[in-house]
């Protein structure tokens, strides 16, 4: 897997499977909450996919998941706070931070 590409359907389908172990969801269904194109299933919506990803891998694994611009819009303060260890949410309010200095957020 390179760093510098985008995932393609497969890989991006592997590695959610491997955050949502609990869920019994559809591989299609995941992309479509991934993608923002279904709001939910259950009690997993994206932004609860979102967290599980950030919690699980490296940020150069998140972001060939989710686009940039995506993570800079849910960096709440409400969704930092549900990260479970402080260590991330330092790292990912450092990168709110920094994007918002290079990111127009709309919305």
């Amino acid at each position: 897997m390179n760093n510098q590409q985008q995932l393609n359907k497969q890989e991006k389908i592997k590695l959610l499977k491997r955050i949502i172990r609990d869920y019994s969801i559809a591989s299609e269904d995941i992309l479509l909450i991934l993608e923002g194109k279904k709001e939910r299933i259950g009690h997993l919506d994206r932004l609860k996919l979102i967290q599980r990803r950030i919690e699980s891998y490296p940020w150069f694994t998140v972001r060939k998941l989710v686009p940039v611009e995506d993570i800079a819009k849910i960096l709440s303060n409400d969704f930092l706070a549900r990260l479970r260890f402080p260590s991330l949410k330092r790292n990912y309010e450092f990168l709110k931070e920094r994007l918002q200095g290079h990111i127009s957020i709309t919305g």
